[in-house]
């Protein structure tokens, strides 16, 4: 994990947060557009949305949906998949060398300081778990197992409790960045 850390503090620059964050805001306005594959498109068709923008379900709400969805719903939410997976890289990315310039701004020596940048790579871990639970439940309905819309649930919630954790890092450090760069 230290070489992970320190790869991404090598490689944070202006070049690397703004091409990470311009692919972020690329594929958020392809999210948010009037494509087929849309969470707006899936609730058009089914009255549901997405499980990845539910802070909690289980796992039985979880295989429900899927069936709520219906067969073009589930086809919707598959290509949504298609853009959620490159989304996560991208936003992971982006979080990763913010923190990391934000702990180079303020001179924050230890390793917990300069560790923080690994907190959004954990949010991508966790979106990767989820959306592979979700691809399962898609493509195995009405047969998936239940343990695998639990893997979903779970993952869930962790990636929303570690989105928290990242912002608030990224809150923490951007004041102190701040106050750094005010002082006398």
């Amino acid at each position: 994990m230290s070489r992970l850390s320190q790869w991404l503090h090598r490689h944070t620059n202006r070049r690397s947060l703004l091409i990470s964050c311009l692919f972020t805001v690329i594929i958020i306005a392809l999210m948010q557009s009037s494509l087929p594959i849309t969470n707006t498109a899936l609730l058009a068709e089914s009255g549901e949305s997405i499980l990845d923008m539910t802070f909690y379900y289980t796992a039985e709400e979880a295989l429900n949906r899927m069936s709520a969805y219906g067969p073009e719903g589930r086809r919707i939410y598959l290509g949504f998949q298609a853009l959620d997976l490159p989304f996560i890289l991208a936003y992971s990315l982006a979080a990763a060398f913010l923190l990391s310039w934000l702990i180079q701004k303020v001179g924050a020596a230890g390793e917990i300081h300069s560790r923080l940048n690994l907190v959004p790579l954990l949010v991508g871990v966790a979106d990767l778990v989820e959306n592979s639970c979700v691809l399962m439940m898609l493509t195995m309905h009405p047969d998936a197992p239940q343990i695998v819309a639990a893997v979903a649930s779970s993952a869930t919630l962790f990636k929303h409790l570690f989105i928290a954790v990242t912002l608030g890092a990224l809150g923490f450090c951007g004041i102190a960045a701040f106050k750094a760069s005010h002082e006398v």
